[in-house]
């Protein structure tokens, strides 16, 4: 299949060209303007397709109760949004359902892809901070181990790719240390951690920063914490959830601005409420609130997740005044960087045929997933 553009993403900036698809991926890109083609998008723009290295679920799917219908309704929605694939993200249970869940998410890694690929699981708690728990369920936090993530990855056959952990929970940062010997990368968040004890982090081999802002130390200008850690960081990501609510705009800028076009990853961090109506939802520790506005909360305010898609993210931070490049990149070409994908986030030759087509808005029109389209 040959198609047609205007506004190809291309080397950071657009050009018109032809995109040649075989076999699920690129096969060629076309520059001379009589170049045949089977379908013309106009002046449409033509991305790499959106990873989301940080999402939790969909209309009622979460990846912390094991559900295959559940699991195949969301890959299959999230090319509607331009996600192309994405980390199945658990967050704080008990040991026994969410080794049940990374069993079941291995199961459908390792079939046939269905709509937007899995390329592994994300693990967000238990190895956390009380203090900055969040909406996970604090009675279930557990002490970082080493001995378990060898035991986890066992269950998950290696596909458990990110861990979110805590650093100041983490003595002589041993489970840091041994998750990066694996090859396993490793995000601060949900810490109550000093500066220092976050960038030591980094310096054993964190590099990422779980959604920035939310959940850690708050910038002060004689105490900078770990969203200082994050800005001072040069070699490390930051995530960034660009709905508008977990983070102010002048935020989201000054972050932008801070890493620059290469360190910034938009994730969505959506839950099992994304897609529902407005109303209460669940029970116990696990009861949330999906409001009139999107926005999921705890009944007691906290911010339970997100209910964004990659789409809005990218939108909206150019609407917020964020350059286009460092948003595209921030979907597309860093989180692959980050997660040492070579195989895609780009528009290249010989990279996986994960491409999204939006309008000026970036309202998706279409969406190919390793060559096919979804839409």
């Amino acid at each position: 299949m040959k198609i047609k553009s205007q506004n190809i993403y291309i080397n950071e900036r657009f050009e018109p060209a032809v995109i040649t698809l075989r076999k699920g991926t690129i096969e060629n890109i076309n520059y001379d303007k009589n170049a045949t083609f089977d379908i013309d998008f106009g002046y449409k723009k033509i991305l790499p397709g959106f990873i989301d290295i940080h999402c939790h679920g969909y209309q009622g799917y979460s990846t912390n109760v094991a559900d295959a219908e559940g699991l195949d309704r969301w890959t299959k929605h999230l090319p509607y949004e331009g996600c192309t694939s994405f980390l199945a993200t658990t967050s704080t249970t008990t040991v026994s359902e969410v080794l049940k869940s990374i069993s079941m998410i291995r199961e459908k890694i390792e079939g046939q892809p269905n709509g937007s690929r899995i390329l592994g699981i994300h693990v967000e708690g238990p190895y956390i901070s009380f203090e900055k728990c969040g909406a996970h369920n604090k009675y279930e936090l557990r002490k970082p181990s080493a001995t378990e993530v060898d035991q986890w990855e066992e269950v998950a056959n290696n596909h458990i790719l990110l861990y979110c952990i805590a650093p100041e929970m983490d003595v002589n940062h041993e489970m840091i240390k041994h998750c990066v010997e694996k090859g396993i990368k490793v995000a601060v968040g949900h810490t109550n951690a000093s500066y220092e004890e976050a960038m030591s982090a980094v310096q054993d081999g964190a590099n990422d920063f779980t959604h920035t802002y939310n959940a850690m130390t708050e910038l002060l200008h004689r105490k900078p914490g770990v969203v200082g850690a994050a800005m001072d960081s040069v070699e490390a990501y930051s995530e960034l959830i660009t709905d508008g609510i977990h983070v102010k705009p002048a935020a989201c800028r000054a972050l932008a601005k801070i890493k620059g076009k290469d360190k910034l990853i938009f994730v969505t961090d959506a839950v099992d409420s994304k897609g529902l109506k407005p109303g209460e939802y669940g029970k116990g520790e696990d009861l949330h609130v999906v409001a009139e506005d999107g926005t999921i909360r705890k009944p007691d305010g906290t911010l339970a997740g997100s209910s964004a898609s990659m789409n809005q993210l990218v939108g909206n931070a150019i609407r917020m005044g964020i350059d286009e490049i460092t948003a595209i990149n921030a979907a597309t070409k860093n989180p692959s960087n980050f997660m040492g994908l070579g195989d895609r986030g780009l528009i290249e030759p010989g990279k996986i045929a994960d491409l999204v087509i939006v309008d000026d808005n970036y309202n998706v029109i279409q969406t190919y997933c390793e060559g096919y389209p979804q839409i």
